[in-house]
């Protein structure tokens, strides 16, 4: 035992040195495991409610990062999948009473679909001309979901009753067990982060920034870059499908409307959250989907203190989002997972350099800490 444990730490101590291990692989596992706390430290049903909600949105926005920041594709019609995902379990549940086991995948491969239907006419062109298209289709399919009555019910919607089914003894009953069914949606927020890990280190995943780096270098090596945008987009797509179903049983209705997943709105939200939390991170969308979902919440309770009540409203909330958006992009084009670790790399680099320059721990602590905070301090 005391061999494989000399051997297992020599085999990681190699791989990864103390400043990686400290400044950024401890720090994402203790991240990760917040979240798993939330009905515990989240006081009331709204604010677990808006949990459930995050961690939807962080199903949904995994999925678009795979097209735009690993495939370089600005796609406006990511909301439009989210939304054929949410009225494919609407419909499926009303109609035929659907187990959600199976709605899962359906709904994954209904948008999934759309999604390459989409591409196919789209990725003929490229830059703002596809993203102009794509955002041509949200709107014809929010104009098809209005207008087919007899499918969609128009502008009046879908409204469902149903919970999705127990899985052993566990019962996930939206309302009256909203610890159960949060934790249901938060493992496969997981499963979703762990999937777009997958992807960028598989060989797909390469070939998806090759695409995205240099397409016109991509092409004379022989990569169909059609076939992989068109991928990337089917795989983007599915995520928007399977975050659909969790959207209609917690939401319990379905509508074309300007709250619903068809909205423009949507579409701001999923890449403000992706440019905030770090375009270039597998964790990026998820730290952000939890800034946009909890930022003006924590915004309207900080100004309740000083008297202000309910500031932040939600058609003051789309003037925010937008003005983020903007300066997210200019301010801190990396997100706040590249500011991150660039701060920790700073700050664990000067601690080992101070140390061995002789200086003590706290010496060697506070002067690392000035020049991770302090950007001038880091070229040093």
């Amino acid at each position: 035992m005391a061999t494989i444990t000399g051997r297992l730490g020599n085999s990681i101590s190699t791989r990864y040195n103390l400043s990686d291990i400290l400044g950024a692989r401890l720090p994402i596992a203790l991240l990760l495991c917040v979240p798993l706390f939330a009905p515990q430290l989240l006081s009331g049903t709204r604010l677990l409610s808006l949990a459930v909600t995050c961690a939807i949105y962080v199903i949904v926005a995994n999925g678009l990062h795979i097209i735009f920041s690993y495939n370089g594709q600005l796609s406006l019609a990511h909301t439009s999948l989210w939304g054929i995902g949410a009225y494919a379990t609407a419909l499926l549940i009303s109609h035929y009473g659907t187990p959600t086991i199976l709605l899962l995948p359906i709904a994954g491969l209904a948008a999934a679909t759309a999604a390459v239907m989409i591409g196919i006419p789209a990725f003929r062109t490229g830059g703002f001309s596809f993203a102009i298209i794509t955002f041509a289709f949200a709107e014809i399919l929010r104009l098809v979901a209005n207008n087919w009555v007899t499918l969609t019910n128009g502008s009046l919607g879908i409204t469902i009753f149903d919970s999705p089914s127990s899985i052993g003894p566990i019962s996930f009953d939206t309302f009256n067990h909203l610890d159960n069914f949060y934790y249901l949606v938060l493992g496969f927020a997981y499963l979703s982060v762990a999937a777009v890990w997958i992807i960028t280190q598989s060989r797909v995943g390469k070939t998806f920034v090759a695409i995205r780096e240099n397409e016109s270098l991509a092409r004379s090596l022989g990569i169909n870059t059609y076939l992989y945008k068109l991928i990337a987009f089917a795989m983007s797509g599915f995520f928007a499908g399977v975050a659909g179903v969790f959207f209609v049983y917690h939401q319990k209705h379905i509508e074309p409307g300007p709250l619903s997943p068809f909205g423009a709105l949507y579409t701001i939200q999923f890449l403000l959250m992706i440019l905030i939390g770090g375009r270039l991170s597998v964790l990026g969308p998820a730290i952000g989907a939890v800034i946009v979902v909890f930022g003006p919440e924590a915004t309207n309770e900080l100004l309740a203190l000083a008297g202000f009540e309910n500031v932040i409203t939600f058609g003051r909330s789309q003037i925010l989002f937008g003005s983020l958006l903007a300066l997210s992009v200019l301010s801190a084009p990396e997100g706040v997972v590249g500011q991150t670790r660039r701060g920790y790399h700073v700050f664990f680099t000067s601690i080992r350099r101070d140390r061995e320059r002789g200086h003590g721990w706290l010496r060697s602590v506070l002067m690392a800490f000035g020049r991770a905070v302090i950007p001038v301090g880091a070229n040093e």
